[in-house]
């Protein structure tokens, strides 16, 4: 498929739930701006907004999923497996926004098992003392297993997952190779990655909360939490963060101008420059109202917004 020229508009989005707050909050300022969004990736149904979990035919949500892992390993729907010896749980998005394939682990799967109005997710939360997110899910909702062999009735059993902040450390990157490439033509990568003793004491610390949470809300059916491994969450974060200042430790300023770049804003939980331990969509979209409204700032300062601080090295007008 070709596309018109980028210079056919005012402004080039990528997808998803970012990309979709920037198109978003230009309207509202701009309804006549003409915007290209754009989204990748495997086409999985026939009709628009379904995805693998939600395809009622048994049948064609396994043809689906096939089709949206992609080549190499497989992993979760909507992914392949990068094969990190560091973060072994590593994954790859095959498509560009996630709808057509993998929206959410807590959406319910089709079929037998009413969803009650109890059922779902129930949240856990951060505190300075305890640095982890907790979420007590429905196991018919959760993408963690029940143990093997282990049978039961939609509803009957819930899955308690501890998600620990990371420490951050510049240790911690994904580094580019010049001569190789990858499966798609585009230059290998290897994750360095590896846990800080901080890291680890916060691991334990969960083990033991979780342990506890799981006693007091029923019987266990597993003799003691397992630890995931590391890269389970598909959250991954901070490869293009947000800085105060264009030191080389980051990729953009905090309103997502990239830096030095002509007319170019970056989104998406790629930004988030701080350790979190919960789903970060919502972080991420408020990043983007964020930086589009320093987009609209940037092209029409006479707007009357509240302009942010100028940067340090004057944009040119962006297209």
């Amino acid at each position: 498929m070709s596309l018109p020229s980028a210079t056919a508009y005012d402004l080039v989005v990528g997808g998803g739930p970012t990309g979709s707050a920037y198109v978003r909050e230009v309207y509202e300022q701009h309804p006549t701006a003409t915007i290209l969004l754009l989204d990748a990736g495997p086409r999985l149904t026939g009709q628009p907004g379904t995805h693998v979990k939600n395809i009622p035919d048994p049948d064609g949500r396994a043809r689906a999923q096939r089709a949206s892992e992609g080549s190499g390993p497989a992993g979760r729907p909507g992914t392949r497996l990068l094969g990190s010896p560091e973060l072994p749980a590593a994954a790859l998005s095959t498509n560009v926004g996630g709808m057509g394939a993998h929206w959410t682990g807590a959406c319910p799967r089709p079929g037998d098992g009413a969803i009650v109005p109890q059922s779902g997710v129930s949240w856990v939360p951060y505190t300075d003392a305890h640095p982890f997110h907790g979420q007590v899910m429905q196991l018919d909702a959760s993408p963690v297993p029940l143990a093997d062999g282990t049978g039961v009735e939609p509803g009957a059993v819930v899955g308690l997952g501890w998600f620990c902040a990371k420490d951050i450390s510049p240790d911690d990157r994904v580094e580019f190779d010049d001569t190789a490439a990858d499966a798609c033509g585009l230059p290998a990568l290897r994750i360095h990655y590896h846990y800080s003793d901080r890291d680890l004491a916060a691991i334990e610390q969960a083990r033991k909360a979780v342990a506890e949470a799981g006693a007091a809300v029923g019987v266990p059916l597993d003799d003691s939490p397992h630890l995931l491994p590391a890269g389970s969450s598909l959250h991954y974060q901070g490869t293009t963060r947000m800085g105060p200042a264009d030191d080389g430790t980051s990729v953009c300023d905090s309103h997502s101008r990239v830096w030095n770049t002509r007319g170019l804003w970056v989104a998406g939980n790629n930004v988030i420059p701080t350790a979190t331990a919960c789903n970060p969509t919502l972080t991420s979209v408020a990043l983007a109202v964020r930086g589009a409204r320093a987009l609209l700032d940037h092209l029409d300062p006479t707007a009357g917004r509240s302009a942010p601080a100028a940067r340090a090295d004057k944009l040119p007008r962006a297209r």
